[in-house]
């Protein structure tokens, strides 16, 4: 872990990502380091005087790329979902949540289209769940999860 005190830190204009304004910030550290660090938030999230995390993501000719964060905080991932600190099963878990939600889409598509033949509200509902349990079932099975 790179624990850096910032000394100061300068906007340093705006980039248009693919996700978005970002807003450039060039950070100086007590320890005499520079870096460059894009965020979404203007004024800087940071503080002069603020103990961050540093972790150095490149290097080319206008200086050092790092990205800043709270000491002990974990990487996120881009969406900054929990996919970080979520285990091999809780993945799984997800995975099929989505399929099972997928799957009442679906079943739910074709009864519209085709009807449910005349049965009440209470029987149509246990024939869509019924469908969406045997499609998801079927691509469980298929993919291995």
């Amino acid at each position: 872990m790179n624990i850096r005190k910032v000394k100061s830190i300068k906007g340093n204009g705006t980039w248009d990502s693919p996700n978005g304004l970002l807003y450039k910030y060039e950070y100086e550290f007590e320890d005499g380091s520079i870096g460059s660090a894009n965020h979404k938030t203007n004024p800087a999230p940071f503080k002069v005087g603020d103990e961050v995390e540093v972790e150095t993501t490149g290097t080319n000719k206008y200086g050092m790329n790092i990205k800043v964060r709270k000491p002990d905080s974990k990487p996120t991932t881009a969406s900054h979902s929990k996919g970080a600190e979520m285990s091999k099963e809780d993945w799984r878990k997800k995975d099929v949540a989505i399929i099972y939600q997928n799957a009442l889409t679906q079943a739910n598509t074709f009864y519209n289209v085709v009807g449910y033949g005349g049965k009440t509200a209470d029987q149509s509902l246990q024939v869509l769940m019924d469908t969406a349990d045997i499609i998801a079932k079927f691509v469980i099975e298929k993919s291995e999860i």
